[in-house]
């Protein structure tokens, strides 16, 4: 099954889209910009899904940049 990180800040959304794409794909979900670089480390992705505001810190344009780097 394809991997999909998904990156939000919201708990609901998180919840959300966990329970509506868990039969398409194999989801890690984390809440910020710097969990997300330290997992793309580690891992390969077929999808990252974000949110473009991530409250505190790193937006989802900003993070999108960062994770090309990593996985560039």
């Amino acid at each position: 099954m394809k991997k999909l990180l998904y990156v939000e800040d919201d708990e609901l959304s998180r919840d959300a889209i966990r329970r509506l794409l868990k039969k398409y794909f194999v989801i890690d979900v984390v809440k910020d910009a710097q969990e997300a670089l330290e997992i793309v480390r580690k891992n390969t992705y077929e999808a990252v899904l974000m949110d473009i505001g991530l409250g505190l810190g790193m937006n989802g344009v900003d993070l999108s940049k960062e994770i090309r780097k990593v996985k560039g």
